[in-house]
């Protein structure tokens, strides 16, 4: 096998996130770990099967690494599509297998379509096990563009993570445990990984709702002017048309805009992390004064209320930055959209306005301030 300077690098890239990931063992069903690649007969998961059969040569001999492949159903060719990437990875030497993906209802296609694909790509796996994934630098920084657009915060400009944990029973159903989700190619422009490609030979696809050519080629970047535009997904709008564009203006955007989600994701991850240590110390205020309310009055006690459990002290809230009590406020009511959020905390926490003593949320749940103390409660 061909091994060139760029096919060198990207090896480097998935031994380090393999051996990053060994440092933290998960508990293992008797055979893992067991490795899936995610495959889609694009250029990226080609390079990234071609990649991982000299960095998993004895796992590969020995059987313990599958190619999955899944097969939307969203263009005439797909079936075409699935076969020839099923045969390019056998003959790399990997199991392969084709997945039928049957999407769920609903009108966010591409949402649906990676829902399904995630469940197919993860339902044989156990506990220990490894899904490998080929995201790129060009796609950690779409997603960061994609965040801005939303206007969702940190949580979303930071974009995917080169290692993650996740629950298998979210993915497979009946197995408990955590597994492995690991995209080595985050720090490889797509440019690299097709010339990983073109050495080692490899035929890829290009799928066309990615990559839409007319809408590069038209100058006019707005719906009113361009009326084509609308016709594609949001994402391959960014990948056609802004990220060019900003790569003209401001050349190594991609790689910035990377470079962003890795430093958002550090901020993210403590001020979540903080979050929940002080949510623990919101809750023991709020115990003490729950037990001293307790020895004071059994009847409030005895309504059937488990106030230790639901309640938060107002004023350990008061004390936080408000980056920390939005984020502390989020894990206490299961990630509310920010506007109720920030109505708990001026109306409740603060005190701002002529607001009452009550924050009504979805999913018949309300918060009610009584003295110093946060209740949640169901709504009667």
């Amino acid at each position: 096998m061909k091994r060139n300077r760029t096919f060198q690098k990207a090896l480097g890239e998935v031994k380090k996130v393999l051996e990053t990931s060994s440092l933290a063992p998960l508990p293992r069903a008797p055979d893992s770990p067991r490795y899936f690649i995610g495959v889609s007969g694009g250029a990226d998961s080609l390079a990234l099967a071609a990649v991982l059969r000299v960095a998993l040569r004895e796992e590969v001999a020995q059987q313990r690494v599958e190619c999955v492949i899944v097969d939307h159903g969203l263009q005439p060719n797909s079936a075409d599509v699935a076969r020839a990437a099923q045969q390019t990875c056998q003959s790399l030497g990997f199991k392969a297998s084709v997945k039928q993906a049957n999407l769920a209802p609903g009108s966010n296609l591409e949402a649906r379509a990676r829902e399904a694909r995630y469940a197919l790509l993860s339902e044989d796996m156990r506990p220990g096990d490894v899904l490998l994934l080929a995201h790129t630098q060009n796609d950690q920084a779409e997603n960061v563009l994609l965040g801005l657009v939303r206007g969702s915060g940190l949580s979303a400009l930071h974009g995917m993570r080169t290692v993650s944990r996740v629950d298998v029973r979210n993915f497979a159903g009946s197995e408990a445990g955590a597994a492995y989700l690991l995209r080595p190619f985050l720090g490889l422009k797509r440019s690299e990984t097709e010339a990983i490609c073109h050495a080692q030979k490899l035929e890829w696809w290009d799928d066309p709702t990615n990559t839409v050519e007319e809408l590069r080629g038209n100058s006019a970047l707005t719906p009113s002017v361009n009326p084509i535009i609308p016709q594609y997904p949001l994402r391959s709008q960014v990948r056609s048309l802004l990220m060019p564009h900003f790569e003209s203006l401001a050349p190594g955007v991609q790689q910035n805009l990377a470079r962003t989600a890795e430093l958002a994701r550090i901020d993210d991850d403590f001020l979540w992390s903080l979050a929940k240590r002080e949510l623990e110390g919101c809750r023991s205020s709020a115990e003490d004064m729950a037990r001293t309310e307790f020895s004071e009055s059994t009847s409030a006690h005895s309504s059937g209320r488990n106030s230790e459990l639901l309640a938060l002290s107002r004023s350990a809230l008061q004390t936080l930055d408000l980056a920390v009590r939005y984020r502390v406020l989020a894990l206490w009511l299961e990630h509310p959209p920010l506007e109720r959020i920030r109505e708990v905390d001026e109306q409740l926490v603060q005190n701002l306005g002529v607001g009452g003593l009550c924050v009504e949320l979805a999913g018949g749940v309300k918060v009610v301030r009584q003295g110093d103390t946060l209740h949640k409660e169901a709504r009667a």
